[in-house]
């Protein structure tokens, strides 16, 4: 695909917008309680339908063969109504770009994420691993029927739903860890109970355990070495993230404004009080702040020209998730005591904020990468 110009952007932003309004937020609060709820699997089905869940696929694999803008533009107005969904877009696009770059055509045939009739096949994604170090809980050992897989990972996205999991695992006897795609169902393979995760509840997270999994060569991603290969893609996905971010912010300042302008207080609206034009002020400079970051993110993500992307990239991500931590809890002191109450979707916000932070590595992790990037080429 093109370049694509801001007209042509604001149009993927629109249609993301009516989208997430008609179909997503009516019930974001209600599926935010899985596993006490049902997984929204209708919405999906429909995510899948309108191509919002690989929209970076090329144009020959059946998807739009969009950049990261186009991607980004699409994460902030769906976070907005709800992260969960936002996140769930995130790891479907960015694991089947890894498949698309390191896999085979007859992988990319058998895994569907835009099936005509719904039902996509959805894959988990270890999201909240550094990318440069990925986990080596999992031990591979090469047999004539191709690897043998045995370890665990905690934490997964998407897991519980998912057909299809792409796993780190340490080849024996190497230092380096290689990518896996494996069917959920395969012998060996045991997913725990839904976590209740602090945030993205509306995208399950499970623990996943392999006893002896036996796997096929062809199920190795990219060679032996694949966590470089992973490690490049997942950069480009730094700015997307940044997005959901911006959506996450927004949809907490809408609501805090909204709120602020109906309720009175000694007799005036509470959007009068100088503490509370003083929460929403900060709202809204974060606002201005975050939306030039993560356009500038995705439009990076989709350069490969500037050698200091990848350096640029992880600082945006790092600043603009730690700022929408504060910002989604002033979202909450502007509605008092009910900012902490389910209904009112703040509290949701807030949780999603602080767990967005978590994507690609720890906070504190990023932190030293960060600073560790900038020694090395100064």
């Amino acid at each position: 695909m093109e370049a694509l110009g801001a007209k042509e952007i604001k149009a993927y932003h629109d249609t993301a917008a009516n989208f997430a309004k008609k179909e997503i937020k009516p019930d974001a609060l209600e599926y935010d309680r899985f596993p006490f709820a049902d997984f929204n699997r209708t919405v999906v089905d429909k995510l899948s339908a309108n191509e919002f869940l690989a929209p970076t696929l090329p144009e020959a694999l059946g998807g739009a063969g969009a950049g990261m803008r186009v991607l980004g533009a699409m994460l902030e107005e769906i976070a907005k109504e709800d992260a969960s969904m936002a996140v769930l877009i995130l790891i479907q696009s960015m694991s089947y770009h890894i498949l698309a770059e390191l896999g085979t055509e007859d992988m990319m045939k058998r895994w569907n994420i835009l099936p005509e009739k719904g039902n996509p096949d959805l894959l988990s994604l270890p999201i909240y691993s550094d990318p440069e170090d990925l986990p080596d809980t999992i031990i591979a050992v090469k047999t004539k029927e191709g690897y043998s897989l045995k370890g665990a990972i905690t934490y997964l996205p998407c897991l519980p739903v998912a057909k299809a999991a792409i796993i780190p695992a340490r080849i024996e006897g190497a230092d380096n860890r290689a990518l896996f795609i494996v069917e959920t169902d395969r012998k060996g393979m045991a997913i725990s109970e839904p976590i209740v995760s602090l945030g993205f509840r509306g995208c399950p997270h499970a623990d996943l355990t392999l006893d002896q999994v036996v796997v096929p060569e062809a199920s190795l991603l990219g060679g032996e070495k694949g966590e470089a290969a992973f490690g490049v893609i997942a950069e480009k996905y730094r700015g997307p993230v940044s997005a959901i971010a911006l959506g996450i912010i927004k949809g907490a300042c809408q609501t805090a404004k909204n709120y602020a302008k109906e309720r009175y207080q000694g007799g005036k609206q509470i959007i009068e009080h100088h503490m509370v034009r003083k929460m929403l002020s900060d709202m809204v400079a974060w606002i201005d702040v975050i939306s030039s970051a993560a356009e500038h993110a995705c439009q990076l993500s989709d350069n490969k020209k500037d050698p200091r992307s990848r350096s640029k990239l992880l600082s945006i991500q790092t600043i603009v998730t730690s700022a929408v931590t504060r910002a989604t809890t002033d979202g909450v002191q502007v509605l008092g005591g009910y900012g902490y109450m389910h209904e009112y979707g703040q509290e949701k916000r807030m949780r999603d904020a602080k767990q967005l932070q978590a994507v690609f590595g720890s906070m504190p992790l990023k932190e030293m990468r960060v600073i560790d990037r900038d020694l090395s080429t100064n």
